[in-house]
């Protein structure tokens, strides 16, 4: 489940840069001196509080409001400058020193906006971790720990495990918001929904996907995943490949190409999804055509495979190697897991051991 935070017109009143400003602590002392002497227009204390913490909410939404407006002024000031002296530069005139400092301000400006977004989208998180009716993934191992969200930015990723779980992050969302003012924005939200779930009676806000999941440029979530992984990857390898196809390169040289370009770009996807036949036939077809040129072969693959001294050219095998490094993956993962299975671990320790 994928949301998006908004900042709402209250988020700021969390942001406790506001209370060091002394022109803030001047103005609110003076709003507070002036609703002490209205207590006694209300029932009880406890309503004038209420209604103390009401303005006060409002008074922070005032200066945050305004706070934005100055910093997005001063965003757009710095983007005039920067174009106007970019423009200069363009022209011949030496505008070196004021052109780095305004682009040094520029960079500052970025890094305060991203800090309080993180700060904003962090408060939250932290709130749905520490929510015991939140039951995320358990992780494997003895620690017994739970996955519950991932932060990136101002996206937030959420893992529940069953219905109540999804009504409580629901209400911590809803309290969250009350205190922040900031808010999910349901229109950009997702949910994908892994197993049987019974949404009839209580339906999510939040748009249901029915399709794939992309998780760090793999596809995941159902049938086709892999094909459709492979099959992006293919195409940046095709990209790559015909970059170079108009250099008059050596054999030697496209190996390196194959080797240096093609091989890595692949090598990523083995980690997720093993290799398809296929794809492995669609990689031999691309780098074969690379080195000749043509459809035809003008040597045998299986000899252009061969190493120097043994009369071939030393081509990769560009399907084998990936083969071997999605079981190296699995072995590696397999020796390393703390938890291991001890017939497995032998299984693999006993081939390994020669090695």
């Amino acid at each position: 489940m994928t949301g998006k935070l908004l900042a709402g017109p209250g988020i700021w009143k969390l942001n406790s840069s506001l209370l060091g400003r002394e022109d803030v602590q001047e103005e609110l002392r003076r709003t507070y001196s002036e609703r002490q002497d209205m207590k006694d227009t209300f029932q009880s204390i406890g309503e004038w509080w209420e209604w103390v913490k009401g303005r006060m909410q409002d008074f922070f939404k005032n200066v945050g409001r305004k706070a934005a407006r100055g910093r997005r002024r001063e965003f757009s000031k710095l983007q005039h400058q920067l174009q106007e002296l970019n423009d200069l530069q363009l022209r011949g005139w030496d505008v070196m020193n004021p052109l780095e400092a305004v682009k040094k301000e520029l960079s500052e400006h970025f890094h305060d906006e991203s800090r309080r977004i993180i700060f904003h989208s962090k408060l939250l998180t932290e709130y749905i971790r520490k929510n015991p009716n939140i039951r995320g993934i358990p992780t494997p191992g003895d620690a017994k720990k739970e996955v519950k969200c991932t932060l990136y930015m101002d996206n937030v990723t959420l893992f529940c495990t069953d219905g109540k779980s999804v009504q409580a992050l629901l209400e911590t969302c809803k309290d969250f918001g009350k205190a922040s003012g900031a808010k999910i924005n349901m229109d950009k939200s997702q949910a994908k929904l892994f197993g049987c779930w019974d949404l009839c009676n209580k339906p999510l806000p939040f748009l249901i996907e029915a399709g794939l999941v992309k998780i760090l440029g793999i596809w995941f979530g159902g049938p086709g995943a892999a094909a459709k992984s492979w099959n992006k990857r293919l195409a940046k390898v095709q990209q790559k490949l015909g970059l170079w196809s108009s250099s008059h390169l050596s054999i030697e040289g496209k190996d390196l190409v194959v080797r240096s370009d093609a091989l890595p770009v692949l090598q990523y996807v083995t980690q997720a999804w093993p290799l398809l036949a296929n794809v492995a036939q669609a990689v031999n077809s691309m780098v074969f055509h690379f080195v000749w040129h043509s459809e035809m072969d003008r040597v045998k693959r299986s000899v252009m495979h061969k190493e120097h001294p043994k009369g071939g050219k030393a081509v990769p095998d560009i399907p084998t190697i990936l083969r071997a490094f999605f079981v190296c993956c699995c072995i590696r993962i397999t020796l390393l897991n703390e938890n291991k299975d001890h017939s497995a671990y032998r299984v693999f320790y006993f081939f390994l051991l020669p090695v």
